[in-house]
Parts: C-alpha cells; sequence; structure tokens
C-alpha cells in the first residue's frame, strides 16, 4: 500500500484486501449515534440496511465504493503511546472518503468516519496530506454536524456562511450540517504571492521548505498558460473571470500573509520595479539541463543597465567557439524556460540587430525593466 504522510498524518489506500481491517473498525466508527459519524450510515445506499457481519460482506462494501469512483482511505495519527507491534487496526484514528463532483479533477467531497471528532488541526493536517498527494487537487469539502470554520483558518473564503444548503442539497445531505471548505493555496509546503505591477502580477512560488524562492512568473492574460500553483492563488481568490482571464488588481494576494520569505520577496520585488535596483531575497538556483545551466550563469554576468546578444552568452556557453552562432537559437530556448526571471535578467539578452525579442513575459515588460534598470545605473551608477 502506497502511504501518503504530512504532519504525522498517514493516509492509506482502503483496498478490497482490506476488508477485515474494516470489519474491526465497524464496532468503533460506523455507530448509530448522531454525531459520531461524518455523515449517518443510512444516508450511504450500501449501509440501508444493518452493517455487514461477514468479511466478504464489507468487500462487496468496498467493491460499490470503487465502482462509484469512491475513494477510500484509512487515516493514521503517529502516536508514541501505542505499544511497539500494535495492529494496524489499532493506528487507525478515522476513514475517508473522497468523492470526485461531476467527476472534477480539482473538487473531493470528504466524507469522514471515526470515533474522534474532527476538530480543525486534524482537519488542516489531513487536507495538507490530500493536496500533497495530488497535486492537482485544489479544494476539499467537509460536511460537518454542527461545525463551522472561521474565514481566517480557511484562507480567503468564509465557508460558515451562504451556500451550504445548495451544496448539502446537491448531495442530497437532509440533516442539518455546515460545510468546511479548505483550499489548496493555503495548506501547501510551497507559498505562494501575487505582486501587482503594470503588467498584471509577478507571481511567487517558493520551495516546500518555505525558505527560498523559486519561481517568479509574469501573470496576466489566459490563466490556463499559468503554473499550476499560481492558478490554485488565483481562483482561491476570485481573480480568474468567466473567460479564463486573469482579474488585474492594485493589492498583493499571499497564501501566508505572515510569512516573511513572501513579504521580504515582495518588498523587494516591488522596489525593484519602482526604481530598477537589483531585489535580494532568498531564492533558489533553478533545476535544468547542464546547458541550460551554463546560460542562465553566464546570463547573471550580464550587468545591470547593460545587454548581451543571444550570440554573445552563446559564445559562452558553446562547447566549440567556432559553432557558436549555431547555438544562438539554443539559448533563446533555454532563456525561454528560465523559471526566474528578473534575478536570472534573460530581459538584458538581445537579438544580433539589438532588437527587443524573445522574451517569455512580452517585448514590453522586456522594454520596461531594461529602461528601469538603466535609469537607475545612470542614476546612481553600478
Amino acid at each position: 500500500m502506497q502511504s501518503t504522510s504530512c504532519s504525522g498524518i498517514i493516509l492509506t489506500p482502503c483496498l478490497l484486501k482490506d476488508a477485515r481491517v474494516i470489519k474491526a473498525l465497524a464496532p468503533r466508527f460506523f455507530v448509530d449515534e448522531p454525531g459520531t459519524m461524518f455523515i449517518q450510515a443510512a444516508e450511504l445506499s450500501f449501509m440501508k440496511s444493518s452493517l455487514p457481519s461477514t468479511i466478504k460482506g464489507w468487500r462487496d462494501v468496498l467493491t460499490q465504493l470503487m465502482q462509484r469512483k469512491i475513494e477510500l482511505y484509512f487515516v493514521e495519527k503517529q502516536d508514541k503511546s501505542l505499544e511497539e507491534g500494535a495492529s494496524f487496526a489499532a493506528q487507525i484514528i478515522g476513514l475517508i472518503a473522497l468523492d470526485a463532483p461531476f467527476r472534477s479533477a480539482t473538487w473531493r467531497l470528504l466524507r469522514w468516519w471515526s470515533d474522534v471528532p474532527l476538530g480543525e488541526d486534524l482537519a488542516h493536517d489531513i487536507g495538507r496530506a490530500l493536496f500533497l498527494k495530488d497535486k492537482s487537487l485544489f479544494r476539499l469539502d467537509f460536511l460537518l454536524d454542527g461545525f463551522s470554520l472561521s474565514k481566517r483558518q480557511t484562507g480567503k473564503k468564509d465557508v460558515s456562511g451562504q451556500g451550504t444548503h445548495h451544496i448539502a442539497a446537491l448531495f442530497h445531505v437532509t440533516q442539518s450540517m455546515n460545510i468546511m471548505t479548505l483550499y489548496a493555496p493555503f495548506l501547501r509546503p510551497e507559498q505562494m504571492a501575487l505582486i501587482p505591477w503594470s503588467f498584471g502580477y509577478l507571481g511567487l512560488i517558493s520551495n516546500p521548505s518555505s525558505d527560498k524562492i523559486t519561481s517568479i512568473t509574469f501573470v496576466r492574460g489566459e490563466a490556463k498558460t499559468l503554473p499550476s500553483l499560481i492558478q490554485q492563488l488565483l481562483a482561491a481568490h476570485d481573480l480568474i473571470d468567466s473567460q479564463g482571464q486573469v482579474i488585474e488588481g492594485e493589492r498583493s494576494v499571499f497564501s501566508d500573509p505572515e510569512s516573511p520569505l513572501l513579504l521580504t520577496a515582495s518588498r523587494e520585488l516591488s522596489h525593484y520595479i519602482e526604481t530598477g535596483e537589483a531585489p535580494d531575497f532568498p531564492w533558489q538556483f533553478p533545476e535544468g539541463t547542464p546547458f541550460q545551466q551554463r546560460v542562465w550563469r553566464a546570463t547573471m554576468n550580464v550587468p545591470s543597465g547593460a545587454a548581451a546578444t543571444y550570440a554573445e552568452i552563446a559564445m559562452q556557453v558553446a562547447d566549440q567557439k567556432k559553432d557558436a552562432r549555431r547555438y544562438a537559437r539554443a539559448v533563446g530556448q533555454a532563456l525561454g524556460a528560465n523559471p526566474m526571471p528578473i534575478v536570472i535578467p534573460c530581459h538584458r539578452v538581445i537579438g544580433a540587430n539589438r532588437d527587443l525579442t524573445g522574451f517569455a513575459g512580452g517585448v514590453d515588460i522586456k522594454a520596461y525593466l531594461l529602461e528601469r534598470e538603466m535609469w537607475h545605473t545612470s542614476t546612481f551608477g553600478t
């Protein structure tokens, strides 16, 4: 079984061969007392009668779940108090079922069975593990009896108010309950930010350790062309319109508004945009092919306020100098794959005829960045 571990929570897929474990857990999790189950067992078609009493009966239940495309996971929380060698069933604190509404790739409805209350911390830990397991997952909806979660804890959206009855009716939930909605950008290990400027936003993504920036993206136009994590942050803040275009604004957006890394990078980049002075914040040199890395390092040697041609960069990275001219196009492709523009200043590389060509962010952005840097250099020196 392939498990996913995060924040002390371990999620292990429940398969047909685990019917014996489910049977052992049934007396703990599947009881007919209000509030002890995520949703009343009788509301699931396979449990309209009494609970199965045999392993075969539970195997039939698991088969029905699989046929309905519902994923089932054991939830285990690392507990040092358990005796060494304790059975797998003894380590399980709950069971979750994931349903994909309308077969969505990004949205899951989550059902919870346990004799442990699903508090905020536990829900967040489960959410983190699920978002880590599936990078395309954006939204989780927990249906909770008499439970609500504050706006601050879920991110932007308050899930304890309007809209609850619509989702409840959609999924035939008849008992009174609230919806707890978790959004991936606020629980993923990577941190993200959107910094507004004259050309939309600068999108930032950190490494999973949240101590270095690994990506800077020019965010404007069609959202679907952007990195998935940036798309998710835009969607979580309602910054994608009905046509799939980025809605430009005047305020910064953070996955974690208290992140020192994001605040520092945001401040430095905003200052750079205004003055042309080189930003200074922790960042990670990107992975790439050996050729790409040679191109990126050579590009970093082009001083602020200056420019080099693709052919000049090619002369520095070509294996044979006589073949350098053939490398100019490959240099352009390597710069097009640069995930850290501005810091790795691909905007300073221009065409042989001094034209501002071949910039992924757009020629207008390239011209603006060069202009700001040249102004700063001419005013304050290098």
